[in-house]
């Protein structure tokens, strides 16, 4: 099973543009670009382990989520997925790329937006206003990698 990170965004803010030089800016050099139906998958799996996908949700019910960290389900127009190569071996610096490129991005799009891992689990909401709740129960922030990650952001958030 390969483990995998999606990001539920509300809006249609994050464009193929914008997310090419996202990657690029960091240093990230693409395999292979395909273009897909509903978006793009981006391969970076020979410079650090991962396969980027950007697709537009769909519709209804594909495009809802229901969501612990909020009331109300959440609607999403656009999903950016990371699927991961398990064999890289530098996991830190690949989970660094990829959570600074998902932070950065949400806060320059100023984006509602989900993200889950590939078992659903709910790890934190990106609010347009650029706080972020992080679901406690997401054992993934009690690790030191992204307990250091999360103190060195200049984000402001709330553990819920």
């Amino acid at each position: 099973m390969a483990i995998g990170y999606t990001l539920a965004m509300k809006d249609s803010r994050l464009t193929e543009e914008i997310l090419f030089k996202k990657l690029e800016d960091m240093g990230c050099k693409c395999d292979n670009v395909e273009k897909l139906r509903n978006g793009v998958s981006l391969s970076f799996e020979d410079n650090i382990g991962f396969t980027v996908y950007l697709t537009n949700s769909g519709n209804y019910p594909y495009n809802i989520w229901e969501t612990e960290l909020l009331e109300d389900d959440f609607t999403s127009e656009k999903v950016l997925e990371f699927r991961i190569n398990k064999d890289y071996p530098n996991y830190e610096e690949r989970y660094m790329v990829i959570f600074t490129i998902i932070f950065d991005l949400m806060r320059e799009l100023m984006e509602n937006a989900i993200l889950f891992n590939n078992s659903n689990r709910e790890l934190c909401f990106f609010r347009a206003d650029t706080t972020v709740l992080l679901n406690s129960k997401a054992e993934i922030w009690n690790q030191n990698l992204f307990k250091d990650f999360l103190v060195n952001r200049d984000i402001r958030y709330r553990v819920k």
